[in-house]
């Protein structure tokens, strides 16, 4: 019983670092964690381990979270304008912030690496736009605060279907005042 209980501890801790990152909401937050409390079996914790998997930017069996401190560069465009093609390290795409102005992200398809890649974007007073190809998966976790966060519907889009073996890109951030763009190339 005792590995049941150190479990439930790190997907506490999972759950817990994903809100302070603003990666899911209070309410997400608060019922995975009552989840969590009534775990019992080992089939329980299972499922709640796929659960916060797929919820969260965190491996199913680890519990270790994939998020911009991992790694990465860090890319500020402040009253100016950027057009970067990102290659992707370890599942980690980088940190983009754009204050009063303009950054345009592309991913090529042959540079996205199987599995989670995730992307941190801020946008303030600023527009951010992001072009990914049509096979990725996209999981978007960013905030709006005052301003658009503008992606296509992912519900079956462009033949993905969520079972499916595709490249997925986490995007997180925030946009406050200003907008986060997602299109297809």
């Amino acid at each position: 019983m005792l590995a049941i209980d150190d479990e439930k501890e790190q997907i506490t801790k999972t759950l817990s670092g994903q809100y302070a990152q603003n990666s899911i909401t209070l309410d997400e937050y608060e019922r995975l964690i009552e989840y969590v409390q009534k775990i019992s079996t080992p089939r329980e914790l299972k499922n709640i381990k796929k659960m916060v998997s797929e919820i969260t930017h965190s491996d199913e069996d680890t519990g270790a979270l994939l998020l911009p401190e991992d790694g990465g560069e860090k890319h500020l465009s402040l009253f100016a304008w950027r057009s970067s093609t990102i290659k992707p390290v370890h599942g980690n795409a980088g940190t983009y912030t754009s204050v009063l102005g303009a950054t345009r992200i592309t991913l090529n398809e042959h540079d996205l690496p199987w599995g989670k890649t995730v992307l941190t974007v801020h946008s303030i007073l600023g527009l951010t736009e992001i072009h990914v190809p049509k096979n990725v998966k996209v999981i978007n976790k960013t905030t709006p605060f005052l301003a658009g966060v503008f992606a296509p519907d992912e519900t079956g889009a462009n033949g993905i279907r969520d079972d499916s073996e595709v490249p997925e890109l986490y995007i997180l951030g925030r946009a406050i005042l200003g907008n986060i763009t997602i299109i297809r190339t």
